[in-house]
């Protein structure tokens, strides 16, 4: 089955990149949308408007991984994944073959997990997350769906991470949190306590700053 990568910026290369040396997939072009399309070639592959894609890619015979950042808490990827399966594509998921997960782990769609990371046991993560290099996963913790957890950041045991959230470079989340929908934990923080609904939290330890 061919694959295309939904985008055409730095992640969406990382994404292609890994996919090529680190998986059994072949990647046979990008696609964005119309709006979007600004070069007709990206990293020497095709790039076509995804308003036009059937005509070129059969969806039974095609899965897109949407390689879409944190944008809009996590939202623009959500909402692009809902279209990609409304059109009938398949999708993918991605789990590097230098992280570390136990083999019940359960690696939901359009999830990529990087090189570097570590999920450990009892650890469970959603639908349509991006976890990148170097994160650790502690026990019993909950990912929800959408969420992105930048590289380095490190989460402990029994945390809740709610949907839509972010969690940025080298931020450190203590046991035991409760981590509300749709919050933005700035790069760097400690997060000591449990936070609200879209709240931005920062500083060691993280306080609430304002709404996201």
């Amino acid at each position: 089955m061919k694959v295309l990568v939904f985008g055409d910026g730095p992640f969406a290369s990382l994404v292609w990149y890994c996919l090529k040396h680190d998986s059994r997939h072949e990647v046979a072009a990008f696609t964005v949308e119309g709006d979007f399309l600004s070069k007709d070639r990206h990293n020497d592959l095709p790039v076509h408007a995804f308003e036009d894609i059937e005509g070129n890619f059969d969806p039974s015979k095609t899965a897109i991984a949407v390689a879409i950042g944190p944008h809009d808490n996590n939202r623009v990827r959500a909402r692009l994944l809902a279209q990609v399966k409304a059109r009938g594509f398949q999708t993918i998921s991605y789990l590097a073959s230098r992280a570390i997960a136990w083999p019940d782990f359960k690696l939901e769609e359009n999830t990529f997990i990087f090189d570097g990371a570590v999920i450990q046991p009892f650890a469970t993560i959603g639908r349509n997350c991006i976890i990148r290099s170097a994160v650790h996963v502690s026990h019993h913790v909950r990912v929800e769906d959408r969420c992105f957890v930048a590289a380095g950041a490190c989460v402990g045991g029994s945390t809740s991470i709610g949907a839509g959230s972010f969690i940025g470079l080298n931020a450190t989340i203590h046991d035991n949190i409760e981590i509300a929908p749709n919050c933005v934990i700035a790069a760097g923080s400690v997060l000591t306590r449990s936070t609200e609904p879209g709240g931005v939290y920062a500083g060691v330890p993280a306080r609430k700053l304002r709404q996201s």
